[in-house]
Protein backbone atom coordinates (compact mmCIF):
# COMPACT_ATOMS: atom_id res chain seq x y z
CA UNK A 1 0.00 0.00 0.00
CA UNK A 2 2.91 2.40 0.06
CA UNK A 3 3.43 2.44 -3.82
CA UNK A 4 3.30 5.75 -6.09
CA UNK A 5 1.99 3.97 -8.56
CA UNK A 6 -1.90 3.64 -9.29
CA UNK A 7 -3.39 0.43 -7.50
CA UNK A 8 -7.40 -0.50 -7.82
CA UNK A 9 -9.92 -1.97 -5.38
CA UNK A 10 -12.45 -4.56 -6.63
CA UNK A 11 -15.34 -5.66 -4.68
CA UNK A 12 -17.27 -8.67 -5.44
CA UNK A 13 -19.81 -10.79 -3.61
CA UNK A 14 -17.00 -13.13 -2.30
CA UNK A 15 -14.08 -11.08 -2.36
CA UNK A 16 -12.32 -8.12 -2.27
CA UNK A 17 -9.11 -7.74 -4.84
CA UNK A 18 -6.06 -5.22 -4.57
CA UNK A 19 -4.52 -4.95 -7.84
CA UNK A 20 -0.93 -2.64 -8.07
CA UNK A 21 0.57 -1.76 -11.13
CA UNK A 22 4.18 -1.78 -9.35
CA UNK A 23 5.70 -5.40 -9.65
CA UNK A 24 2.30 -6.34 -11.14
CA UNK A 25 1.24 -7.42 -7.63
CA UNK A 26 -2.29 -8.26 -6.60
CA UNK A 27 -3.94 -9.44 -3.46
CA UNK A 28 -7.23 -11.26 -2.68
CA UNK A 29 -8.76 -10.86 0.24
CA UNK A 30 -11.09 -13.71 1.09
CA UNK A 31 -14.80 -11.77 3.09
CA UNK A 32 -16.30 -13.75 5.30
CA UNK A 33 -13.61 -17.05 4.87
CA UNK A 34 -11.50 -18.65 7.37
CA UNK A 35 -7.64 -18.71 7.29
CA UNK A 36 -6.10 -21.35 5.46
CA UNK A 37 -4.78 -24.62 7.32
CA UNK A 38 -0.87 -23.46 7.26
CA UNK A 39 0.48 -26.85 7.57
CA UNK A 40 -1.13 -27.37 4.13
CA UNK A 41 -0.88 -24.06 2.50
CA UNK A 42 2.45 -22.36 1.31
CA UNK A 43 3.61 -19.33 3.01
CA UNK A 44 2.99 -16.19 0.31
CA UNK A 45 4.27 -13.09 -0.40
CA UNK A 46 0.92 -10.99 0.54
CA UNK A 47 -0.24 -13.72 2.95
CA UNK A 48 -3.55 -15.31 3.19
CA UNK A 49 -5.85 -12.45 3.87
CA UNK A 50 -9.73 -12.61 5.12
CA UNK A 51 -11.56 -9.97 5.44
CA UNK A 52 -15.43 -8.68 6.47
CA UNK A 53 -17.39 -5.46 6.93
CA UNK A 54 -18.04 -3.77 10.35
CA UNK A 55 -20.29 -1.31 9.17
CA UNK A 56 -18.57 1.12 6.14
CA UNK A 57 -15.24 -0.33 7.52
CA UNK A 58 -13.57 -3.25 5.66
CA UNK A 59 -11.35 -5.16 8.08
CA UNK A 60 -8.41 -7.21 6.89
CA UNK A 61 -6.63 -10.53 8.63
CA UNK A 62 -3.52 -11.17 7.19
CA UNK A 63 -1.16 -14.03 8.19
CA UNK A 64 1.02 -16.74 6.73
CA UNK A 65 3.59 -14.28 4.93
CA UNK A 66 6.97 -15.40 3.39
CA UNK A 67 10.23 -14.22 6.10
CA UNK A 68 11.94 -13.12 2.75
CA UNK A 69 9.59 -10.30 2.64
CA UNK A 70 10.03 -6.56 4.28
CA UNK A 71 7.39 -4.22 5.76
CA UNK A 72 8.42 -1.44 4.58
CA UNK A 73 11.33 -0.05 1.45
CA UNK A 74 14.30 0.55 4.44
CA UNK A 75 14.42 -3.08 4.73
CA UNK A 76 12.35 -3.79 7.98
CA UNK A 77 12.15 -7.55 8.56
CA UNK A 78 9.62 -10.11 10.19
CA UNK A 79 9.34 -13.28 11.50
CA UNK A 80 6.86 -15.97 10.31
CA UNK A 81 4.62 -15.03 13.12
CA UNK A 82 3.92 -11.41 11.27
CA UNK A 83 -0.19 -11.28 11.73
CA UNK A 84 -1.31 -7.56 10.25
CA UNK A 85 -4.94 -5.86 10.71
CA UNK A 86 -6.03 -3.35 8.49
CA UNK A 87 -8.51 -1.19 8.75
CA UNK A 88 -9.90 0.24 5.22
CA UNK A 89 -12.28 3.31 5.43
CA UNK A 90 -13.66 6.32 3.89
CA UNK A 91 -12.76 9.81 4.72
CA UNK A 92 -14.93 11.39 2.83
CA UNK A 93 -15.93 11.32 -0.67
CA UNK A 94 -12.39 10.86 -2.48
CA UNK A 95 -10.58 9.85 0.22
CA UNK A 96 -9.61 6.28 1.88
CA UNK A 97 -7.78 5.93 4.91
CA UNK A 98 -6.01 2.61 6.02
CA UNK A 99 -4.93 1.83 9.66
CA UNK A 100 -2.58 -1.16 9.51
CA UNK A 101 -1.66 -2.64 12.84
CA UNK A 102 1.26 -5.04 13.13
CA UNK A 103 2.08 -7.81 15.33
CA UNK A 104 5.08 -10.00 15.42
CA UNK A 105 6.24 -11.32 19.45
CA UNK A 106 9.60 -12.57 17.70
CA UNK A 107 10.37 -8.39 16.37
CA UNK A 108 8.59 -6.02 18.48
CA UNK A 109 7.78 -6.13 21.85
CA UNK A 110 4.29 -5.04 21.66
CA UNK A 111 2.02 -4.24 18.39
CA UNK A 112 1.86 -0.71 16.52
CA UNK A 113 -0.22 1.11 13.79
CA UNK A 114 0.67 2.87 10.50
CA UNK A 115 -2.22 5.20 9.19
CA UNK A 116 -2.00 5.68 5.16
CA UNK A 117 -4.09 8.03 3.77
CA UNK A 118 -4.88 8.32 -0.11
CA UNK A 119 -6.83 10.55 -2.51
CA UNK A 120 -8.97 8.96 -5.08
CA UNK A 121 -7.63 9.71 -8.67
CA UNK A 122 -10.09 8.23 -11.42
CA UNK A 123 -7.67 10.77 -14.00
CA UNK A 124 -4.71 8.04 -13.34
CA UNK A 125 -5.36 4.55 -14.17
CA UNK A 126 -3.38 1.47 -14.42
CA UNK A 127 -2.33 1.65 -18.01
CA UNK A 128 1.04 -0.69 -18.08
CA UNK A 129 2.72 -2.60 -15.59
CA UNK A 130 5.98 -1.83 -13.65
CA UNK A 131 8.54 -4.04 -12.40
CA UNK A 132 11.77 -2.93 -10.58
CA UNK A 133 14.70 -2.73 -13.31
CA UNK A 134 12.16 -2.09 -16.22
CA UNK A 135 11.36 1.08 -18.42
CA UNK A 136 8.39 2.17 -17.26
CA UNK A 137 6.46 5.21 -17.26
CA UNK A 138 7.00 9.11 -15.84
CA UNK A 139 5.29 9.55 -12.59
CA UNK A 140 6.39 12.99 -12.19
CA UNK A 141 2.65 14.04 -12.64
CA UNK A 142 1.18 12.40 -10.04
CA UNK A 143 0.74 14.21 -6.91
CA UNK A 144 3.89 13.83 -4.07
CA UNK A 145 5.96 11.47 -6.27
CA UNK A 146 9.61 12.79 -6.75
CA UNK A 147 10.14 15.28 -9.48
CA UNK A 148 13.24 14.40 -11.82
Amino acid sequence: MTTAYPFLIVQTPGQVSEMFEENRIYRIIALNAKHQDPDLWDPSFMGDAVGHWEGQTLVIDTTNFKTVTFLDDSGLPHSNRLHVVERLSKAGAKNLVDAITISDPVMFAKPWTARLAFVSRPDVQITTDWVCGEAHRDISSVQGAPHR
